[in-house]
């Protein structure tokens, strides 16, 4: 190690007192920092450069070590850093507080080092730069033309300038003309309520039309066909609990609805009203025409016909309110060995 020595100057004091990392990472530099070029530098560093990251060894933390070097560099503007796969490299940038006392091969000033030198001369060149792009920045207003003379700008950097001022001006002024009012949100607009003809209301407990829709159904069908339809669809969605898309839709000529509406209904004599029977009654009147064996018993409920044979435990039933039910009926009926009494007066 060279014999050399560093000044401190007075104005430490402040740094000193104020920032004590700052001032401990600042004269670790110092002390590291090269003098002059010597051929066993194997980190190939300038003078005014030390190799530096062993923070711990000052008593820093690394967080403490990496906002101290920000204020080194960016803040107090002594120190430049550049991280290497060796390490970090710091350059002494200013002796307002360490003076390392570089020596030159040509013995000039040996206030600054060779690096030091040269990263002033690209500071210096920086800052010009950096002041030439922030006066382009912001543009020059009547209030301030004589400060920007004063500092040495040039007329045509001026007249530049002012040309970029008016062009600012005027595209302000462009803009608030052309300045929207933000819109107002999007109110969705209310579904506007359907004539009372076109409203579905419920005819049967779980069959919904509109009154036109019965209206039409009437004139088409007759009162009677109607009610029966309607009675069919309703017993139907009942045992599944649910509607239909369109009730009105089931209930057209030639479906299901329609068929089995005719289907319980009496032809009667022709140009006379159509008689309605309940599949209760239709269930009687069907039980009348088989003989009924001694071992079952056939009880119509108010909800169901049951066939039950002694000693059984459980019995056949068949809902009023099943889909089918005269073709369900006569099944039950066959099944428990019921014989149709036209058979046996044939049989007789």
């Amino acid at each position: 190690m060279s014999n050399g020595f560093i000044k401190l100057q007075r104005s430490a004091q402040e740094l000193f007192e104020n920032d004590t990392d700052a001032f401990l990472l600042l004269t670790q530099i110092a002390f590291r920092a090269l003098r002059k070029n010597s051929k066993y530098n194997s980190q190939n560093l300038q003078p005014g450069q030390a190799l530096i990251g062993d923070y711990k060894s000052i008593g820093l933390t690394e967080q403490r070590y990496r906002d101290t070097k920000y204020r080194l560099e960016y803040k107090y503007k002594l120190i430049s850093f550049k991280g290497t796969n060796k390490g970090t490299v710091a350059t002494i940038l200013d002796t307002t507080i360490y003076d390392i006392n570089c020596e030159e091969e040509n013995e000039q000033d040996t206030s600054y080092s060779y690096a030091t030198i040269g990263t002033t001369k690209e500071r210096t060149k920086n800052e010009q730069t950096n002041e030439q792009e922030n006066e382009q920045k912001q543009p020059l207003v009547a209030s301030n033309l004589d400060t920007y003379e004063k500092l040495g700008t040039n007329k045509k950097t001026i007249e530049k300038f002012s040309e970029n001022e008016k062009r600012t001006t005027k595209e302000e002024k462009k803009n608030k003309e052309k300045e929207i009012t933000p819109l107002s949100p999007i109110k969705k607009k209310a579904k506007e309520p359907l004539p009372p003809d076109d409203t579905p209301i419920s005819v049967r407990e779980w069959v919904k039309i509109t009154p036109n829709q019965q209206k039409t159904l009437i004139a088409k069908y007759g009162q009677s066909l109607t009610d029966v339809m309607l009675d069919i669809l309703d017993a139907y969605n009942t045992s599944r609990q649910k509607h239909y898309a369109s009730d009105y839709g089931t209930m057209k000529e030639g479906g299901w609805v329609h068929h089995k509406a005719l289907e319980k209904l009496n032809q009667g004599k022709a140009g006379k009203e159509m008689k309605v029977v309940s599949n209760k009654e239709l269930a009687c009147d069907i039980l009348k025409e088989f003989m009924i064996p001694k071992r079952l018993r056939v009880e119509l409920l108010s909800d169901c016909v049951e066939f039950l044979v002694d000693g059984a435990m459980n019995g056949t039933y068949v809902s009023y309110n099943a889909f089918g039910f005269k073709d369900q009926l006569l099944n039950a009926i066959q099944k428990n060995g019921c014989v149709k009494k036209t058979a046996l007066a044939r049989c007789a």
